[in-house]
């Protein structure tokens, strides 16, 4: 009796502190380079440099090995781009057909589902979410996103009504209930939260992330928010500015700082003996502000990979394929900067004894006087002997890349 009892016990918080902490630790690699092929997407890749003694460097004519002119030719999200505008082109979309086509009443279930379908794309915006989902499943190389009912969005509908102290209701001079403006009443709505490859962790023994008996997602929210969300639960939300690192910035080429903001995690639970129609708990490093059964028993996150590898259950980014060649164009258009700046002008050669000075200024005629030997002309450098090696690696860029 015992062992059945703790086997439908809940997790407490330190169970799923554990859980989280094996699941992050699992995939940290993977996670590492979901962030990176971002900051590769974006020509953020390099480490950016805002002293004044790194902007100098295109300009000077000397380069020591402490200074590195790094330049970024982005053909990386220019391939992403074409394969994001080649998948929503051919975007089909989603009708609906009668199963039995001589029967009126499947006749009639089809146009209703199509009509229901049509209102759901025009009021949740479906053809900008499935834009955003592309970008997630060719950048980090995994689309995720979790559906779920909020009856705080949508168009107002009445207010509560207002109690007085003593928690009676009250009326106006007319006998109709006195609305509790505090307390709005909306329609609800369904909420599709974009969920980041390296923000959704799973099982560290699952085979694939669709059979991970369970999945966690963490995020940074604002605790004023969380406060309002919980009003019971204070004690349990503290902004914490040692947790910031989670929140991943690409515009900014790394970490965001942030202020005033807690580390919350999302537990789900799949359907299982110790939850038979699923489970879902919502944390902070303090403790457990919510737990219930999942609504309707309906895991509500659902995930597709661009592309998987044997033995792994993340999916992969076509930018891993891309990453080596990216990095040797760069490498060949970085050189060909420096020589053009180290060895790029054109020389005057003169032999001791040769003696050079101004000539006689004439309207479009400039003039050098010499004496002694004629002065000979060391043509600059382009760095034109790294050009053919730079065009064979876009070149095979594009190849590599080429997926049927």
């Amino acid at each position: 009796m015992g062992m059945m009892e703790s086997k439908t016990k809940k997790h407490e918080l330190t169970d799923l502190e554990l859980l989280y902490s094996e699941a992050d630790g699992t995939d940290s690699e993977v996670f590492s380079e979901m962030r990176s092929n971002l900051l590769l997407i974006a020509g953020e890749h390099y480490n950016k440099r805002n002293s004044n003694f790194y902007r100098r460097i295109r300009d000077s004519k000397d380069l020591n090995d402490q200074q590195k002119l790094r330049l970024t030719k982005n053909h990386v999200q220019h391939i992403t781009q074409i394969y994001a505008n080649n998948l929503l082109a051919g975007q089909p979309g989603v009708g609906f057909m009668a199963k039995n086509e001589g029967e009126l009443q499947d006749q009639k279930a089809a146009e209703l589902h199509h009509s229901v379908w049509n209102d759901a794309v025009e009021r949740y915006d479906l053809e900008e979410r499935i834009d955003d989902w592309c970008d997630d499943f060719l950048g980090i190389g995994e689309a995720a996103t979790k559906i779920f009912w909020d009856p705080t969005m949508g168009k107002l509908k009445a207010y509560d009504q207002a109690v007085g102290p003593d928690g009676e209701p009250l009326f106006d001079e007319m006998g109709q209930p006195k609305p509790d403006k505090t307390k709005p009443i909306h329609e609800g709505a369904f909420v599709f939260e974009e969920i980041h490859g390296f923000n959704l962790l799973r099982d560290p023994n699952a085979k694939s992330m669709k059979s991970s008996p369970y999945l966690i997602i963490r995020k940074m929210v604002e605790a004023s928010k969380l406060k309002k969300m919980f009003p019971d639960q204070e004690k349990k939300i503290q902004a914490s500015s040692d947790q910031t690192f989670i929140v991943f910035d690409s515009t900014r080429g790394g970490y965001r700082k942030t202020k005033n903001e807690v580390l919350v995690k999302e537990y789900y639970f799949r359907e299982c003996p110790q939850y038979p129609t699923g489970h879902y708990f919502i944390t902070t490093a303090e403790g457990i502000l919510h737990d219930d059964e999942i609504p309707g028993g309906i895991f509500p996150i659902v995930w597709q990979h661009y592309n998987k590898f044997q033995t792994s259950a993340r999916g992969r980014s076509s930018v891993k394929t891309m990453r080596p060649y990216q990095a040797e164009i760069n490498r060949s258009a970085s050189k060909i900067a420096e020589h053009q700046i180290t060895l790029g002008d054109d020389k005057l050669l003169i032999q001791n004894g040769t003696k050079i000075s101004a000539g006689i200024a004439l309207p479009g005629v400039r003039s050098i006087n010499y004496s002694g030997m004629e002065p000979g002309i060391l043509n600059g450098r382009d760095g034109s002997q790294y050009l053919n090696y730079m065009t064979s690696q876009i070149d095979e860029i594009g190849r590599a890349s080429c997926r049927e």
